[in-house]
């Protein structure tokens, strides 16, 4: 009977119109690749979290409901580094409110950290026409470029979801911390 009362309830919560596969192929990567396009995470996954680009996504959505990772993690936004290196531990699907569009809690775990090293915290992540700020990125991509001897007046490319590749200039180096 229990079973069968859940089911009816998340029936009830089911969207009426039937989703197009627009709403969740970012997640699924059937759109053609291109190296970079939003991440598509999975679980296992060694990622950054770039936390100066998660407070500036939530600060321009205006969120005041989700927990950041310094407050998930009950710390100061100070004691974190910049780039966090982590592990994807999870995946949660969602309907993202207002809409039909698919987005992902991912759990991940600290690695490297001094501080934090092994603790986890949720963040969410949407389709890139809601959610233009890329704040976990592939390890992979993120070393590949931390890499790079950047200085000012070097040429790089910057990919826009609606426009592609742009061509961009780097004005000035500030230095990052090591994930």
């Amino acid at each position: 009977v229990k079973a069968k009362e859940e089911a009816e309830a998340e029936d009830a919560e089911a969207p009426d119109t039937p989703r197009e596969l627009e709403c969740y192929s970012w997640l699924q990567g059937n759109e053609p690749r291109v190296p970079t396009r939003q991440y598509v995470p999975q679980q296992g996954d060694m990622v950054v979290y770039l936390k100066e680009l998660h407070k500036s996504h939530l600060e321009s959505m205006q969120d005041k409901l989700t927990r950041a990772a310094w407050q998930q993690l009950k710390c100061r936004y100070s004691e974190l580094r910049q780039a966090e290196k982590c592990r994807l531990l999870s995946l949660e699907y969602f309907v993202v409110p207002g809409t039909l569009e698919t987005g992902v809690k991912c759990c991940l775990a600290l690695v490297n950290s001094p501080t934090f090293g092994g603790r986890t915290f949720v963040v969410e992540l949407l389709p890139s026409q809601a959610n233009p700020t890329d704040f976990v990125i592939p390890a992979e991509r993120f070393e590949k470029a931390t890499a790079r001897p950047w200085r000012a007046g070097d040429i790089c490319q910057i990919w826009f979801e609606d426009e592609g590749l742009w061509r961009a200039e780097v004005v000035e180096d500030v230095g990052y911390e090591t994930a």
